[in-house]
């Protein structure tokens, strides 16, 4: 009988998990017995020959003798208590990943510009200003560079970097736990839980939700480099190509310092230390080289989320705001049903905090016996979900301390924890299993798409985040506006107050009922609201010449006059106190200097359309 070649060896460790005993020999040309001879050596020994009926053996939970194929790299038991999964061939589970994908976003590509994506695209003067992009580069900015070059104000271009990007990761993802588990139907099963599951969904379908999805890609990409030079299928020198890839990701987000950490866990669980001191170096150095503009980012994100007038720089408990907060995602990704844009309101109470550090604490627990059993892939999903909240839950301001785009990376480390669980009940009850899987992925899809239909507009999402959060301030005040556009002034003031109620130093709201107390013809409500909003930012000179349009309307012209000064001298480049001056000097009856006070405007800023036509009037009554 001829001995195995290397590359014969080659094949069967490929395929060992994917095609039986009988398929692999039929696709080498030996015989069954030589394959089993090879996979398990201890239970056929060379001397004992196979009977004539041959039957493979029937895998067990036990541990086998390990295999020498050359590679010297420590391998974690992957099997988990699971002997057993679903055969399918790997062309099947893509083809099936990518569909689902297709379908159940889909609708998403149909959705319009909503919230930050108005400031960030449609009003925004610079959007497609390369020369600009490029000045700071960003993945995002450049991605929306090009969608604007390639099809302008039309949201689907943009739409598409976000599906693409969540398509990649969905396939990432499956080969990354291809290659670590040697298993086909469970990464196809952690894939598809991550692809479906609602929570993902503000991630994929909201434009400005590009950071998240692009990040975690090339993250993912980075890990997936990492690992296939760890297994030898890629040579050492590819880990400049991981180097790269980990530099695209931080230029997505600087929340990708969450991978610095989940790499480095990894390269402890599964490299030698060698081999682990190597590539720790290499992400060290990638860490320091962006470490500056990442800084940046993150000092300019406390600047923008504590303003001074809103009493500056607010820090959290963390002893309070970690455990609550992962009680609220698990909850979350347990029951995706009342997902919301805003989720600002997380109650607690003496009692259920101590149930929240129990769960916490049960979570680590977990991942110390994960670590003893050396269960070393589902630790790894462990150290995904936990660690891929750290950049959000710091104990300084810089973010919501629960939104569901932040939840995009720790997704995967549900998914795994979900399908082993799975696979689990696949060993002990299949028709259990079918079930159970089935109305999970028929749940989470119809979940997510109605999850779709929200994102579609602000008329859909802003509704849809009210009914969930009543007490959201931000989502009573976006409401204010949705009423305002329509013209129904009544039910936007009744939202305005309303998110006035829920955080009285709201500045955008207070400024939005001012406003529409002006257009209400309201002109003494609307300087007291006017002085409040200049109270509390009184550096703004938006607020400033409100409060004079304000005094204009009550006929108080030397207060108005005082207070244009004041903006003038904050801004003497502010085309909207120039035109504010020009207003009040033609309610003063001096056409001469109202025109004199638009044409120093238009100086300014020529391309002022509402200014040419203030202009072009008062000239006509000469």
């Amino acid at each position: 009988m001829p001995e195995i070649t290397i590359k014969q060896k080659k094949f069967i460790e490929k395929n060992r998990y994917s095609l039986s005993i009988n398929e692999m020999a039929k696709s080498l040309s030996l015989s069954p017995e030589q394959i089993d001879q090879y996979l398990h050596p201890a239970q056929n020994p060379p001397n004992q020959t196979p009977s004539s009926d041959y039957q493979p053996p029937v895998a067990t939970t036990t541990a086998t003798t390990p295999i020498d194929t050359g590679i010297h790299f420590h391998l974690p038991n992957v099997n988990f208590k699971v002997s057993d999964e679903p055969r399918i061939k790997q062309r099947y589970i893509l083809i099936i990943l990518i569909v689902t994908v297709i379908l159940v976003y889909g609708n998403g590509l149909f959705g319009g510009f909503v919230s930050d994506d108005i400031s960030a695209i449609v009003t925004n003067p610079k959007v497609g200003d390369l020369a600009a992009t490029l000045t700071h580069p960003t993945i995002g900015g450049i991605l929306t560079t090009l969608a604007f070059k390639l099809g302008g104000y039309n949201p689907i271009f943009y739409h598409l970097n976000n599906l693409i990007f969540h398509l990649g990761s969905v396939i990432l993802i499956y080969f990354i736990f291809k290659l670590l588990t040697k298993k086909t139907f469970l990464p196809g099963l952690i894939a598809l839980i991550f692809a479906i599951h609602p929570i993902t969904t503000e991630s994929v379908v909201w434009i400005s939700g590009l950071p998240y999805v692009s990040y975690t890609f090339f993250g993912l990409l980075t890990l997936l480099i990492i690992i296939t030079i760890q297994q030898k299928i890629l040579p050492l020198p590819f880990l400049a190509t991981a180097v790269f890839t980990f530099g695209l990701s931080f230029l997505s987000s600087e929340k990708s310092v969450a991978f610095v950490l989940i790499i480095l866990i990894y390269l402890a669980l599964f490299w030698s230390r060698r081999a682990a001191g190597i590539l720790l170096a290499a992400t060290m150095s990638m860490t320091v080289l962006f470490a500056k503009p990442l800084w940046s980012i993150f000092y300019q994100r406390i600047l923008d989320a504590n303003p001074s007038f809103a009493g500056g720089i607010t820090f959290y408990n963390p002893l309070v705001q970690i455990p609550v907060a992962i009680y609220t995602y698990i909850k979350l990704f347990l029951f995706p049903i009342n997902l919301t844009y805003y989720h600002e309101t997380l109650n607690y109470n003496p009692v259920l905090l101590l149930y929240y550090y129990l769960l916490l604490s049960g979570l680590l627990l977990l991942g110390i016996v994960l670590y003893k059993k050396r269960q070393f892939v589902v630790l790894l999903g462990l150290v995904i979900f936990l660690l891929g909240f750290s950049p959000t839950l710091l104990p300084i301001r810089i973010a919501w301390i629960v939104a569901e785009r932040y939840a995009y990376l720790p997704a995967i480390g549900f998914s795994v924890g979900l399908s082993y669980i799975l696979l689990f009940i696949w060993n002990r009850n299949r028709w259990g299993f079918i079930v159970a899987t089935a109305a999970l992925v028929l749940m989470y899809s119809g979940l997510t798409i109605k999850r779709t239909f929200d994102w579609r507009s602000e008329e859909t999402l802003w509704p849809a985040t009210a009914a969930v959060s009543p007490d959201s301030t931000h989502a009573r005040y976006n409401m204010g506006e949705i009423y305002r556009k329509k013209g129904d002034l009544k039910k936007a003031k009744e939202e305005f107050e309303a998110a006035i109620y829920y955080q009285p130093n709201n500045l955008e709201a207070t400024n939005a009922l001012a406003t529409l107390n002006l257009q209400m013809g309201e002109s003494t409500e609307a300087a007291k609201l006017f002085d409040k909003a200049k109270a509390m930012n009184p550096q703004s000179v938006d607020y400033i010449v409100s409060t004079a349009i304000a005094a204009i309307q009550q006929k108080k012209y030397d207060e108005a006059l005082k207070l244009l000064e004041e903006a003038k001298e904050l801004d003497p480049k502010s085309t909207i106190v120039y035109n504010a001056l020009g207003g009040m000097y033609f309610e003063l009856g001096d056409k001469k200097k109202a025109i004199e006070m638009l044409e120093k405007a238009l100086e300014i800023d020529p391309g002022q359309g509402d200014i040419i036509k203030n202009l072009q009037y008062l000239k006509s009554l000469e």
